[in-house]
């Protein structure tokens, strides 16, 4: 799964860059009777789809000035259908300015709240005992969630008079801090009896 998003993010972060070069080859091969210069915001357009606020700016400077260059070798610096092409390539860029801000924004608020709700569940979750009377316990917690590191189950291990009991606290699809009914197991070995096969907490 890491491999597959690095692959998307690294098509993604070349994206601009191949759609303004196949852009500007066709242009240049097909001669501007056909059209094809403010398809140039293309460019612009895909830039906004990943990378930070410099890097939307580079690639629509590059568009505007790719359009700009085009325009001149065609003959249309200064005609209508050069400056509607430049008009077009800037009006994208600034669109792709404001969502590449406005994405960097939601990814930081995403951040924090995620950062926040680690915190809580850690200050929650304390760290079970390495041994609980004769057993050795160990936990392990992965989120089903993708992409996320926390999630709405609590656990516990503790000893008594009576033995060593487990116990973990779950509600399917909630995140921590909601409320309501919530399914559970637990399993009880006796201080000095009988040993049971397998874990102490079942799923």
């Amino acid at each position: 799964m890491a491999d597959v998003s690095r692959l998307n993010r690294g098509v993604l972060s070349w994206l601009p860059f191949a759609a303004m070069a196949v852009v500007a080859c066709v242009d240049l091969t097909a001669g501007p009777d056909v059209g094809f210069l403010p398809l140039i915001a293309l460019g612009p357009a895909f830039a906004g789809l990943t990378g930070g606020f410099r890097r939307t700016v580079a690639i629509s400077a590059l568009a505007l000035l790719l359009c700009l260059g085009l325009s001149v070798f065609n003959g249309q610096f200064a005609d209508r259908r050069g400056n509607t092409a430049l008009i077009g390539v800037a009006g994208v860029s600034l669109a792709g300015l404001l969502a590449t801000a406005g994405r960097k924004r939601r990814e930081a608020e995403l951040a924090s709240v995620r950062d926040i709700a680690e915190a809580a569940q850690r200050v929650l979750l304390r760290p079970v005992p390495l041994t609980a009377g004769h057993l050795r316990v160990a936990v392990s917690y992965t989120s089903a969630v993708a992409e996320a590191r926390i999630g709405g189950d609590l656990y516990e291990v503790v000893t008594s008079p009576g033995g060593v009991a487990g116990d973990r606290r779950r509600r399917p699809g909630q995140g921590p801090g909601r409320g309501g009914d919530r399914g559970g197991g637990a399993r009880r070995l006796p201080r000095g009896g009988v040993r049971r096969e397998g874990p102490l907490l079942g799923r």
